[in-house]
């Protein structure tokens, strides 16, 4: 994974509020960085500025750490276990015992019936 920028853009309505983040990008189209304590993955887009890619979209909280000298460390083995999954595993595992949210999949195609 390489360090990058990530630019975070918040819309109050009256007024946009930007701010860069350290980051990783994981791939081409998704980057990891650190809010408060929480590390977020997010869609991710180049801005023609090397190494600085713009946030797309929301993010999703994907882990927590407690130090910021771990946070390579901690996105890269978060990443690792997510990309050892099958869509079955993570979702019985993380998305059926999680109680505080809810999430709505669209798995079933007309094709399938």
């Amino acid at each position: 994974m390489k360090r990058i920028a990530v630019l975070v853009e918040i819309d109050y309505g009256s007024e946009v509020v930007s701010y860069e983040r350290r980051g990783l990008l994981i791939d081409d189209n998704h980057a990891a960085y650190v809010e408060g304590d929480s590390i977020r993955m997010v869609a991710v887009k180049p801005t023609g500025i090397p190494n600085l890619y713009a946030e797309e979209g929301a993010f999703l909280p994907i882990g927590r750490i407690e130090r910021e000298e771990d946070t390579d460390t901690v996105i890269d083995g978060i990443i690792g276990k997510l990309r050892g999954m099958n869509g079955y595993e993570f979702f019985t595992r993380y998305i059926l015992t999680n109680r505080e949210i809810d999430a709505e999949f669209d798995l079933i195609t007309e094709d399938a019936l």
